[in-house]
């Protein structure tokens, strides 16, 4: 569910605080507790012999405001500024060449990272960050590009601490000023 910030004009001495503008704030304080979040992951291992493989996500940890409902994409519901992460486990059966790991905006990649030369059987991860300023209806996705060997496993499941080893994850930090 998109959330509504709304914005307040300044007062002065003597003005009277209205039913109005106290509802406001009282939206406000309880947007700001739950923000608008989602983490999604893989709960099973997903295996791809194709290169730029969108991962499929089949999991959510937490998503208070139903950014993700099956598939690929989150859909951004309340404009703002989000801490966007994309931590990934791949396995090659093959040795890699090379590997990267992107985060797109609307189908357009926004930012990437990349490792060289894995080995055949090896666990890699890597992590990639952005902050975006993203409006409602945005779609956020991710994908994994593998050069050299055939076929690799994204890694699913959680870890040691239970976290994913595998996620996608949009946090707001604010609105865009």
């Amino acid at each position: 569910m998109a959330k509504t910030y709304n914005t307040f004009t300044n007062v002065s001495t003597g003005d009277v605080l209205t039913a109005t503008n106290f509802n406001n704030v009282l939206t406000n304080i309880a947007n700001y507790r739950v923000p608008p979040a989602c983490i999604v992951y893989r709960s099973s291992d997903l295996t791809s012999d194709s290169q730029g493989t969108a991962i499929t996500w089949n999991a959510r940890a937490i998503d208070p405001d139903g950014m993700w409902s099956s598939g690929t994409d989150m859909t951004i519901g309340t404009d703002g500024l989000y801490l966007l992460t994309l931590k990934g486990q791949v396995q090659g059966t093959a040795t890699i060449t090379a590997m990267g790991w992107r985060i797109a905006i609307n189908g357009t990649q926004a930012v990437q990272s990349y490792t060289t030369s894995v080995n055949s059987g090896i666990l890699t991860q890597n992590s990639v960050l952005i902050v975006a300023s993203l409006v409602a209806g945005n779609t956020v996705s991710a994908n994994v590009t593998i050069g050299g060997g055939s076929a690799y496993i994204v890694k699913g499941g959680a870890s040691v601490n239970a976290e994913a080893v595998t996620s996608l994850s949009a946090a707001w930090l604010g609105q865009v000023s």
